[in-house]
C-alpha cells in the first residue's frame, strides 16, 4: 500500500503547494507509509532532491496567466492541454518504473478544471483495465466554479460534471472527492449530486520550529510595536493595493504610527493588464513612501519556507484583504496558519475567511471588502486593543488545531485499517 501524490504545480520549495505536500509527506514518513511525489517537469534542483520526487507534467494554468487576451489564452490552453494529457499518460500509464497497484491511494491536491478534465479522460479510457484493481483516487475540489457571470458559472459547472460525473464516473466508488471548505462542499454536492468529504488544511510541523533571525539589510522592528503584515503575492485579487493605501493612511496618525510597524512582501505575480497596472502603481507608491518613514519594511521576491514562516511568526496582525469572487467560498491556507500560530487575522467580508471567523464570534476581525477606510479603522481598533483580540484568537485555537491536522488529512487518504496493514 502506498500514497501517490500528483501535483503539477510543485516546482520549487516555496508557496503553498510545497508546504502542503511537505506536511503530508512528513506524516506519511512518520507512519512508515511508502509514497511517491509526481511534480512539475520544470522543477528546480532543490525540488528534484526531495525524497521520491519524479518530474511528471507541466501545468495548464500557468499558460492561462502567461497570455494576454482571451484568444491567446484559449490558444495557450489548447496547446498546454495536449501536452499535459500526453505527459500525464506517460507518467501514470506508460512509465516502465511505475504502475498503479492494488490498494494504491492516489492524491490530487491541486488540479484546476483543465487538468481535472484530462485526468478524468485518461482514466475513463482505461476504466475496464482497472475494473478488477482496487485503488483510491482522492481529488480535492479546491476552486470555486460559481462566478458572477451566469454564463461562466454554467460553463464551469458543465466542465466539472463532465470531468467528475462522466469521465471519472466510470471508476465508480474508486473516486473520493474532498474539499477544505464547508461552502465549497455545499456547492459541489449540489452540482455533482454526490458526497464531498470535508478535509483539513494541514499545517506544516516545521512552522513551530522557526526561530527569529535578524537581517542587517532590513529595518529593525523597535520593541513593543505591533507588526502588521501582508504576506503572499502582490496581486490585485489579494488586495495588495488596499493594504498599501491602508498603511499610508494609518501613518498619517502620528500617535498610532509610533505604535505600529508594517511588513509587506513584494512579489508581483502574473495578472491581467488592468490589475497589473493597479498593483504596479501601488508598488511605486509604497516604495517611495517607505523611504520617508521608519516603520515600513519591504520583503522582496518569493520566499522559501523558512523565511515565509519566519515572517508570519514575527507578525502580530496578518492582513488578508482578498477581493476576488473566487474567495467567496474557496479557502486560503494562510488563515489557518495565522490562527494556529497565535496571530490576529484581519480579513475581507464576503469571503470563506469571514465565514470561518464568524463561526467563532470573530466578526470584529472582518472589514468591508475593498474599503481602505474601513480596513484602516479595523486595524487601528485591533492595534489599540491587541491583547483583547489576541485572547479571542487563543480561545478559538484548540478547535482549529484539532481539525486542521495533517493526521486528519492522511487518515482520509489512508483508511486506518489499511494504514495499520502497511505498518505490519
Amino acid at each position: 500500500m502506498r500514497v501517490v501524490i500528483v501535483d503539477p504545480l510543485l516546482k520549487n520549495l516555496s508557496g503553498h503547494c510545497y508546504f502542503y505536500d511537505k506536511a503530508a509527506i512528513a506524516e506519511l514518513q512518520k507512519r512508515n507509509i511508502p509514497f511517491l511525489l509526481f511534480g512539475n517537469t520544470h522543477a528546480d534542483k532543490d525540488c528534484l532532491a526531495i525524497d521520491n520526487f519524479f518530474p511528471c507534467s507541466t501545468d495548464i494554468i500557468s499558460s492561462v496567466f502567461a497570455a494576454a487576451g482571451p484568444i491567446k489564452k484559449l490558444f495557450n490552453v489548447l496547446r498546454a492541454s495536449r501536452l499535459f494529457k500526453q505527459q500525464l499518460e506517460n507518467c501514470l500509464f506508460k512509465n516502465p518504473d511505475f504502475y498503479i497497484k492494488e490498494n494504491d491511494s492516489i492524491f490530487i491536491p491541486t488540479f484546476y478544471i483543465f487538468e481535472l478534465i484530462f485526468l478524468g479522460w485518461i482514466f475513463a479510457l482505461r476504466s475496464k483495465q482497472f475494473a478488477q484493481i482496487y485503488f483510491r483516487l482522492n481529488i480535492i475540489l479546491r476552486f470555486r466554479y460559481i462566478r458572477n457571470s451566469k454564463i461562466l458559472t454554467a460553463l464551469l459547472g458543465f466542465f466539472y460534471k463532465l470531468a467528475c460525473n462522466v469521465f471519472l464516473g466510470r471508476l465508480k466508488d474508486k473516486v473520493v472527492y474532498l474539499t477544505d471548505s464547508e461552502l465549497l462542499k455545499k456547492e459541489y454536492e449540489a452540482l455533482l449530486n454526490r458526497e464531498v468529504l470535508l478535509c483539513p488544511i494541514p499545517l506544516n510541523p516545521f512552522v513551530f520550529k522557526i526561530g527569529k533571525e535578524s537581517d542587517a539589510s532590513q529595518k529593525n522592528i523597535p520593541n513593543g510595536r505591533i507588526v502588521i503584515s501582508y504576506v503572499g503575492g502582490a496581486r490585485y485579487n489579494k488586495g495588495f493595493d488596499t493594504f498599501v493605501d491602508m498603511a499610508i493612511r494609518l501613518n498619517s496618525d502620528k500617535e498610532l504610527s509610533e505604535k505600529i510597524f508594517f511588513v509587506l512582501q513584494l512579489d508581483i505575480h502574473p495578472q491581467r493588464g488592468k490589475d497589473r497596472k493597479i498593483v504596479c502603481s501601488a508598488v511605486e507608491k509604497i516604495e517611495s513612501f517607505s523611504e520617508r518613514v521608519d516603520n515600513i519594511r519591504i520583503v522582496r521576491g518569493t520566499l522559501p519556507m523558512q523565511k515565509y514562516y519566519r515572517l508570519l511568526s514575527e507578525s502580530q496582525i496578518i492582513v488578508l484583504p482578498y477581493r476576488d469572487e473566487a474567495y467567496k467560498s474557496a479557502t486560503a491556507n494562510i488563515l489557518v496558519e495565522t490562527i494556529l500560530l497565535g496571530k490576529v487575522p484581519v480579513v475581507s467580508s464576503n469571503t470563506w475567511m469571514a465565514y470561518e471567523l464568524s463561526k467563532f464570534g470573530l466578526k470584529e476581525l472582518v472589514f468591508e471588502i475593498g474599503s481602505t477606510l474601513n480596513l484602516a479603522q479595523t486595524i487601528k481598533k485591533i492595534a489599540l486593543g491587541y491583547s483583547y483580540y489576541l485572547e479571542k484568537i487563543r480561545w478559538a485555537q484548540p478547535c482549529w488545531k484539532e481539525f486542521h491536522s495533517v493526521c486528519n488529512l492522511v487518515d482520509l487518504l489512508v483508511p486506518k485499517s489499511k494504514a495499520l496493514d502497511a505498518l505490519q
